[in-house]
């Protein structure tokens, strides 16, 4: 069976097929997240030591909130493309960024075998994308092959506790009630392949220097509502209405049990590698 994380027609047909499952994700985080500073500003902080004049791609850029969030830190000079797998995905980033087109070229393209000559940026951002990648090893010699010898990718990804209170919800719902709320891509096919505890490894053939900044967040829920529109987003099977207000229901309850507030653990970080 194909792992639906990396199940190509799912992804483009179904889960990223627009911006709408992503966003609700987003929501989430950036209501409920500890960490004040923000995921976003802390990553740009690592692409800022590209030059003043970097050519910049960003492969699966989604809605584009890491520029979106950054807008006003864009050196003058860089020159930046956004791209995607999706072209739903393409639409809303361009629309998103619409007023600043112009700073941006935008390209529909599949990051294991991108249009791009040798040599043709000094900077890629991989930001939570190389999970889905179906071939990962032909994806990261790509990247290395398009990156300017010194050139950098940044690659966010998650490890193995990222949110594990969410996927012992959904144990606890099934071991309670014996029904289908559909566990995640970790619960039912194993660990997806680029995490935090393999990224170095897979990263090694292809990089000269690999480092690891590892990110510090949880977060504190204290609303049922986007709880619930995040988890139902990323269901692999259609369940009933009766079953979604059945668990939206035991997420209430948890959540008054826990004293009004849900902690959620995140295991996340920033691989930064450079090419020799």
């Amino acid at each position: 069976m194909t792992h639906p994380g990396v199940d190509q027609a799912y992804l483009l047909n179904d889960q990223y097929k627009n911006a709408s499952n992503l966003n609700k994700r987003i929501q989430l985080h950036a209501r409920f997240s500890t960490n004040a500073y923000g995921w976003h500003p802390w990553v740009f902080d690592h692409a800022l030591r590209a030059p003043v004049n970097a050519r910049v791609l960003e492969v699966g850029c989604g809605p584009g909130e890491l520029w979106r969030e950054n807008l006003d830190r864009v050196p003058d000079g860089w020159r930046v493309t956004l791209s995607d797998f999706s072209p739903g995905m393409l639409e809303k980033v361009q629309q998103n960024l619409a007023a600043l087109a112009e700073r941006f070229a935008f390209r529909q393209l599949d990051v294991q075998a991108m249009p791009f000559d040798n040599d043709s940026f000094d900077l890629v951002i991989a930001n939570h994308m190389l999970y889905h990648v179906p071939d990962i090893d032909r994806g990261l010699a790509e990247i290395a092959r398009v990156l300017a010898p010194g050139g950098r990718l940044l690659a966010a990804t998650n490890g193995r506790n990222h949110l594990r209170q969410m996927r012992e919800l959904r144990v606890k719902f099934h071991q309670l009630y014996g029904t289908g709320i559909a566990p995640d891509f970790a619960d039912t096919f194993g660990m997806l392949t680029f995490e935090l505890s393999t990224g170095a490894q897979l990263l090694q053939p292809h990089f000269a220097h690999i480092a690891l900044h590892p990110y510090a967040d949880a977060l504190r829920v204290t609303d049922v509502e986007p709880l619930f529109t995040y988890m139902r987003s990323g269901l692999l099977y259609d369940v009933s209405d009766a079953v979604q207000a059945q668990f939206k229901e035991f997420l209430a309850q948890e959540m008054q049990a826990a004293g009004g507030a849900l902690h959620v653990d995140k295991d996340i970080g920033l691989f930064e590698a450079t090419v020799s």
